[in-house]
């Protein structure tokens, strides 16, 4: 069984879960008690629509996607290439590159070097945390952050990369930006998966 807890009356947290299986408990058929299931790097929440949903329900439905069988029957997890615009006035690349001590072209071939694994999704609907940057890449956030990041920007912060889906204040360094096109895949809320990033998904980035 499954160690979760309660965390107030309508959510429910479990711990010590691989990426394998968060994405499967993500992607699992909910009942109609499960409101939301939303991912970290480490663990993972369930969000209900009513208060004190029983036990036997959350247990059954954790279960049931955590089982090998129906792990075996779901989709093979998606490589996701997204061509970026590199540096321009509109980036902090000059910054980032200053402060690395690198050119800008060598801040550009370390993040288009490594291949970026979904490990948690959040802070705004379609925004992923991609993991991990290459370590000569690791910045602080902004002391001050943006009131407004542009839709479609490719940032870093700390270890993570990622790419804001629509407009929003942030504090990550922007190093370039997708084509619109691209940036409205990130989230399709007609769609029964609206956020095109999965937990356990990998993004490749190339200079375009």
């Amino acid at each position: 069984m499954t160690f979760y807890e309660w965390m107030g009356d309508r959510t429910v947290g479990i711990h010590g879960l691989d990426a394998r299986q968060r994405r499967q408990l993500m992607l699992a058929p909910r009942p109609d008690a499960v409101c939301d299931v939303v991912s970290g790097p480490e663990d993972l929440v369930i969000y209900l629509r009513d208060p004190l949903v029983e036990d036997e329900t959350i247990s059954a439905f954790i279960e049931h996607a955590l089982d090998a069988a129906f792990g075996s029957e779901m989709q093979e997890p998606r490589c996701h290439a997204f061509g970026v615009r590199y540096g321009g006035p509109d980036t902090d690349m000059a910054a980032v590159a200053r402060t690395m001590g690198l050119s800008e072209e060598q801040v550009i071939a370390l993040h288009t070097n490594c291949l970026y694994r979904v490990e948690a999704t959040g802070f705004t609907p379609g925004f992923a945390y991609l993991g991990y940057v290459h370590e000569t890449l690791r910045m602080n956030r902004k002391a001050v952050p943006q009131m407004a990041v542009a839709p479609g920007a490719v940032a870093i912060a700390h270890h993570y990369t990622g790419i804001y889906p629509r407009e929003s204040a942030g504090g990550w360094w922007i190093l370039g930006y997708l084509h619109p096109t691209d940036t409205k895949r990130l989230w399709t809320l007609q769609s029964s998966q609206p956020g095109l990033l999965q937990v356990g998904e990998t993004v490749q980035f190339y200079p375009k």
